[in-house]
């Protein structure tokens, strides 16, 4: 892992299956492909004294690190976890000052990441974010090119997955 690899993930709790139904629904409605593996829920990877830490946006605490082995410790790569290494070079650092300046942003009221359906998040901004709004906010802050057309309050786990297997 390197920072700026994105982890996606596959749960299979209620709210996991919710959010990956409502992700399927609004891909179906929009006529938008629709692989057999649907993420819930994306972090970025920075690596800190050559340790690897996901970030991501939690209901309870907001955009915040946790040490990968521990995020990982129990899931199986695969089935409930994607790591899909992104090509970023020379944009490592500017990533991972993203990271920074993000962290501690709160999460976007949870509930509306039920409405995943309909394709858009109806608060705009980085005052309160969601997972994949996060990843994205991230790359485009520093300086991805293949990030930049992309709206991070419209972007579900799914659409940054697909768009990052071709970006690898």
């Amino acid at each position: 892992m390197q920072t700026g690899d994105i982890v996606f993930f596959r749960g299979n709790g209620l709210i996991e299956r919710m959010i990956r139904f409502g992700t399927w629904l609004g891909a179906k409605i929009r006529r938008e492909p629709v692989p057999d593996w649907i993420p819930h829920h994306v972090e970025i990877v920075k690596i800190q004294d050559n340790q690897p830490f996901l970030y991501g946006a939690d209901a309870v605490a907001g955009f915040v690190r946790r040490p990968a082995f521990l995020r990982l410790a129990g899931l199986k790569e695969g089935r409930d976890f994607r790591i899909v290494p992104i090509a970023i070079h020379g944009h490592r650092v500017a990533v991972g000052n993203a990271i920074d300046a993000l962290e501690g942003t709160p999460y976007q009221d949870w509930i509306d990441v039920l409405r995943v359906w309909r394709g858009g998040n109806k608060d705009k901004g980085s005052s309160e974010i969601f997972c994949s709004e996060a990843v994205v906010r991230v790359l485009q802050d520093g300086d991805v090119d293949w990030v930049h057309p992309l709206d991070p309050d419209n972007v579900s786990p799914l659409k940054l997955y697909l768009l990052a297997q071709r970006h690898v």
